[in-house]
């Protein structure tokens, strides 16, 4: 036994495992910190991305209900401008719901998505 604790003293090895071990620790509350700042930037880039969508959704609905009104005042009737609009605005969603496999629409999303998180 004795023979035991001087090896385990000659090679300090209680030593070498409590640094080891706090090593590891202080190692896995870097990561946090970090993974913490990470989500932070994230969070902040998909919160602005969000705000300057809303933005661009109010320019498009009011443009498109002035359109709507123009076409009326042309066309000099109540609804149709509107679903002339709506009309467009179907043809567009057909259109994108048939070809964004083709185009690769969501490959190239996944994209811009990653290089913006890794640009942080």
């Amino acid at each position: 036994m004795s023979e035991r604790k001087g090896l385990l003293s000659f090679f300090n090895i209680e030593s070498i495992i409590d640094n080891l071990s706090g090593y590891i620790e202080k190692k896995i509350a870097l990561l946090k910190i970090e993974l913490k700042e990470d989500l932070a930037v994230a969070g902040a880039k998909i919160l602005i991305m969000l705000v300057l969508a809303l933005f661009m959704f109010m320019i498009i609905l009011f443009l498109s209900i002035g359109a709507g009104v123009l076409l009326n005042m042309v066309l000099e009737n109540d609804y149709l401008g509107f679903f002339i609009v709506a009309g467009f605005y179907l043809l567009l969603f057909v259109i994108f719901g048939l070809l964004h496999k083709q185009l690769g629409i969501e490959q190239k999303l996944e994209e811009i998505f990653l290089k913006i998180l890794k640009n942080q």
